[in-house]
């Protein structure tokens, strides 16, 4: 079983928002698919993989971490992470994503994520 460093790396820096350095967590050619609510989406390459996930979280106001979890899962890992954002500067909404990751020599070669979407919070 592979360290759980790249993932937990992965996540610290998600939540972080510092996609900058999100990309070095990904091997070069590293491949994703996204389930999202309203498509399915894929993107190569570690920088277009951490752009993606900029689009979604780069610009948000008030934005907390309300929980993350790494785990292993037979060779494959779990991660999940539940965050409270405000995209509009008004509305405040909560994203809960879960993603399956297969590691490889050079970080993360393949990404598997499902989205709840942005959904208004209920507190």
């Amino acid at each position: 079983m592979q360290s759980a460093a790249p993932l937990q790396a992965f996540v610290d820096r998600l939540t972080a928002r510092n996609f900058d350095e999100l990309v070095r967590v990904f091997a070069p050619a590293a491949a994703a698919r996204f389930l999202l609510p309203r498509r399915v989406d894929e993107a190569v390459g570690s920088n277009a993989i951490a752009r993606r996930f900029e689009g979604w979280f780069g610009s948000a106001e008030n934005f907390t971490v309300l929980s993350q979890d790494v785990q292993p899962l037979g060779d494959r890992w779990l991660m999940r992470w539940r965050c409270r954002l405000s995209r509009d500067g008004s509305a405040i909404e909560v994203i809960e994503q879960l993603a399956f990751a297969d590691l490889g020599p050079a970080g993360i070669q393949r990404l598997d994520l499902l989205c709840s979407g942005f959904v208004p919070d209920p507190a």
